[in-house]
This record gives C-alpha cells, sequence and structure tokens, in this order.
C-alpha cells in the first residue's frame, strides 16, 4: 500500500514539474500580446491625441491591467520629465530589460528596441509607420510562439509524466 501511495506521490510531482517547465513557454505569448495591446495603445495616443511621450506612457499605465508594467511606464514617464538627465534611448533599453528579462527572445527585443530610435524622435507619420512595422512583426512572433509553445508544453508535460514512471520503475 505504502508503494502504491509513493509511486503515485512520485509520478504526480514529476508530472507537475512538467507542467510547470512547460508553463514557462506560455510566458512569451502572454507577454506578446501585451505588447501588441500597448502598441495599439500608442498608435491610438499618437493618431488621435497626439499626446507627448511621457503623458502617452502615464496613459498606458493606467490602461494595462499589469501591476508590473505599469509600474514600470510610470518610471518611464518620470524619467523623461522636464528637467530629468536621462536620455530618451537609455530609458528605453532600461525599460525593455526590466520587462522583458530572459522571458523576449532576442528578435523581439531587436525589434522593441528599434521602435525606441523612432519614438519621440521622428514625426508622427514615421512614429505610427514604426508602430505598424513592430505590430507586424511582433504579431508574426506570436504566431510562431504559439506554435512553439504548444509544441514545447506537450514534450515538457509528457516528459515529466515519463521521468517519475521510470523513477517508479527504477525504485521497484
Amino acid at each position: 500500500m505504502i508503494k502504491i501511495v509513493g509511486a503515485i506521490l512520485i509520478i504526480g510531482i514529476s508530472t507537475l514539474a512538467g507542467f510547470f517547465f512547460g508553463q514557462r513557454f506560455s510566458e512569451r505569448c502572454s507577454l506578446l500580446k501585451l505588447w501588441l495591446r500597448i502598441l495599439d495603445i500608442f498608435q491610438t495616443e499618437i493618431y488621435f491625441e497626439a499626446r507627448v511621450l511621457p503623458d502617452i506612457f502615464r496613459r498606458t499605465a493606467v490602461i494595462i491591467k499589469d501591476r508590473y508594467f505599469s509600474n514600470a511606464f510610470n518610471w518611464l514617464a518620470a524619467s523623461l520629465e522636464f528637467g530629468s538627465d536621462q536620455d530618451f534611448g537609455e530609458a528605453w533599453q532600461k525599460f525593455l530589460i526590466e520587462t522583458g528579462l530572459g522571458i523576449l527572445h532576442k528578435e523581439d527585443y531587436l525589434e522593441l528596441n528599434e521602435l525606441g530610435h523612432y519614438l519621440g524622435i521622428t514625426d508622427r507619420n514615421d512614429q505610427l509607420a514604426k508602430i505598424k512595422t513592430c505590430h507586424a512583426s511582433l504579431s508574426f512572433n506570436l504566431q510562431a510562439a504559439e506554435v512553439e509553445r504548444d509544441k514545447r508544453t506537450r514534450i515538457y508535460r509528457y516528459l515529466g509524466f515519463a521521468m517519475g514512471a521510470i523513477v517508479v520503475l527504477w525504485l521497484i
């Protein structure tokens, strides 16, 4: 009886570990979806409202529901206020590193970093064109990330179960 309970416990824990490791691939998809929503907000605020960047970042912090991103956008807006010594490029890079560290892939980061070179520096039409380009690129990356997530999540779940079964067979 104890062996059966122990075997079920080992298989359950290893399967749960497989689910946990498989869940990491969903984080990139949810972060890319959030960035697509942020880009939509940027596009609306720049095109229809013609706001300045600190106001756009504050408004974005209010609209999005992610507390971590809201705090990061408030910090970014504060670092761009009149009288601050920080350059927008440096602040944008610091913002990207803090919000996407370890989750975003290099191509996602490079696309968002390139967007930072256009925001606030070029005219409104160039900014909107770059936002649309970035949106299309991140949409493509999201589709690829969802395919990868589905494939790898399934593999990790099965691997967790299989490792638990191997350990149980080894102990018996």
